[in-house]
């Protein structure tokens, strides 16, 4: 039955009929073919937008976690110095109360010195304390994105002691600073603060350079297509 199509009533094949028939195959396979292929190329192309995406949050939360470590770093550095500075003042003002009982003058230089130095102390506080909370703030959020203990190994290990170095300074900020002392007393403590600075420093420069390659690599996956 199949077969009589293909003939007319004399028994003579219709070519006609054939070549409408693979036309009509070739046309469902070519249908088939391009619904497959655009199938795949949108899911490509939503995938790529998602990493591409991807990398851009990373990119800005990394720059925001970078700026806000090295402010926390400046910051401290100053408040740190004023207070050396305050503990002079003090000396300086304990002297002038002893000349004035002796000498009847007042000197209140080293009391408006003193005021000055308090003032900035307590505004390096607040921009240290601002700084921390942006910073754990865009610490936490990247920690969200680096889900994978083993690709993510380096990224997290790395925001683990920029979390540590901070802490360091933060406890050492809050040790007693006795008056009185020798010269070679303080500068032993700028010579501490000075170095837990340039650990975070160096951890940050580290962090940067690891952040960087990371993007670079992820970019060349997106080029790629994986």
């Amino acid at each position: 039955m199949l077969f009589s199509i293909f003939v007319d009533h004399k028994g003579d094949f219709q070519w006609a009929s054939i070549a409408a028939i693979v036309s009509f195959i070739g046309f469902i396979t070519t249908l088939a073919s391009t619904v497959w292929i655009n199938k795949k190329t949108i899911r490509a192309s939503v995938q790529s937008k998602t990493n591409i995406e991807w990398i851009n949050q990373i990119r800005r939360l990394s720059a925001e976690l970078i700026y806000n470590y090295e402010l926390v770093r400046s910051s401290a550095t100053f408040s740190f110095g004023t207070k050396i500075k305050i503990v002079f003042i003090e000396s300086e003002i304990e002297k002038e109360d002893n000349k004035m009982w002796t000498s009847g003058i007042v000197n209140i230089y080293p009391q408006e010195q003193k005021k000055a130095l308090i003032k900035s102390k307590r505004s390096y506080d607040e921009k240290y304390n601002e700084n921390i909370g942006a910073a754990s703030l865009a610490t936490n959020q990247l920690l969200l994105y680096f889900i994978d203990d083993d690709k993510h190994s380096n990224l997290i290990d790395l925001i683990a002691k920029l979390r540590a170095s901070v802490v360091k300074i933060a406890d050492f900020s809050r040790e007693r600073i006795e008056t009185g002392q020798p010269t070679t007393y303080y500068e032993d403590m700028l010579e501490k603060q000075s170095k837990y600075a340039k650990e975070l420093d160096d951890l940050i420069n580290e962090f940067r350079n690891e952040v960087a390659l990371y993007l670079k690599i992820e970019w060349e996956n997106v080029k790629s297509g994986k």
